[in-house]
């Protein structure tokens, strides 16, 4: 049976929403993310009889930089970790926001009007990643689950080749993000549901016209209902495709390892169900193995992983392996 790419995106990020731009704290999650993710490592080698390799997505924007005043505040604090996931040949990257400070509401807003200021963000993040791990930035997400086409634009002239922010079948939204924002937020509920190299015209389609040299890795999402509704998953991709979809309106749930179990087994066996070219990019935040309840939520969905009866195809990749796979 051919291999199963499985892509573990981590977020870097600092562990409150809310930076104190007094406080300089420290990133506890992440330490407590770098060890949980090194015990479970050689667990997971000998499962699959394969190297395993994860990947760090790392926040070096403006925020960051306002906040701890260095925007490669994390290199700077945590380089023992870092050189030990270098060393391990997992994936670094960048996971870029575009929160601005207000000075007169004294908070955070996360300003996806001003595309110059995206374009700024982006920009500092890979300048400061250059400059602070010495090669060039590959792989992205970019934050709040938002995008556009002259964002992918800018991150392909950047020398980025592997995006992975993007969550197939989300609605616009934005209340989730705990600050303020301004801007549109995209929908992708038709964007494709496995890796592509994106139209030129609109990062959300494969065509038409020309594509870009960047792959949009799209994170695994779906609507599955449990054991009974595979039975008819047939039926529902065919009414799918005649434009009748009784789950429409309903989001999609996002493969995230600290989602509650049985959503996480649901979305997990669905997945690999239905889709033609099965692979799997979930994804978690630093900051989660801090939180009591969704430390367990992890915990759980890891043993999962690690006991499913697939477990001897999946492999543990980066970005570009798994692109080598699935190509």
């Amino acid at each position: 049976m051919k291999p199963i790419p499985v892509i573990v995106c981590i977020d870097v990020e600092p562990d409150e929403v809310q930076i104190d731009i007094n406080l300089f704290a420290p990133w506890r999650g992440f330490v407590e993310t770098h060890k949980f993710f090194s015990k479970l490592r050689p667990q997971l080698e000998l499962a699959t009889n394969s190297p395993v390799r994860f990947s760090w997505f790392l926040r070096m924007d403006p925020q960051v930089e306002h906040g701890y005043r260095s925007a490669t505040w994390v290199v700077e604090q945590d380089a023992d970790i870092l050189a030990d996931l270098q060393t391990k040949e997992d994936e670094l990257g960048l996971h870029v926001h575009a929160a601005r400070w207000d000075e007169v509401s004294v908070g955070w807003i996360g300003d996806y009007r001003d595309q110059q200021w995206v374009t700024r963000c982006v920009t500092m993040s890979f300048a400061a990643f250059q400059a602070a791990l010495r090669r060039p930035c590959r792989s992205v997400s970019l934050g709040d689950r938002w995008s556009n086409n002259e964002t992918v634009a800018l991150l392909e002239s950047l020398g980025a080749e592997y995006d992975l922010g993007i969550e197939p079948g989300g609605k616009p939204s934005g209340s989730e993000l705990g600050y303020r924002f301004t801007g549109v937020w995209p929908d992708y509920g038709e964007v494709p549901t496995r890796p592509y190299q994106p139209s030129c015209v609109n990062y959300r389609r494969e065509q038409p016209g020309p594509v870009r040299n960047i792959w949009i890795i799209p994170l695994s999402a779906g609507k599955y209902e449990g054991a009974k509704a595979f039975r008819f998953w047939r039926l529902k991709r065919l009414a799918r495709s005649l434009g009748i979809d009784r789950h429409r309106n309903s989001e999609s749930q996002t493969l995230k390892l600290h989602i509650p179990p049985d959503l996480f087994r649901r979305t997990l066996d669905g997945l690999l169900k239905v889709s033609k070219t099965p692979y799997l990019a979930m994804v978690v935040r630093s900051e989660v193995c801090l939180e009591p309840r969704r430390r367990k939520n992890l915990e759980s969905n890891v043993d999962y992983l690690h006991g499913h009866p697939q477990i001897r195809n999946f492999r543990f990749a980066t970005p570009q392996e798994a692109i080598q796979i699935l190509t």
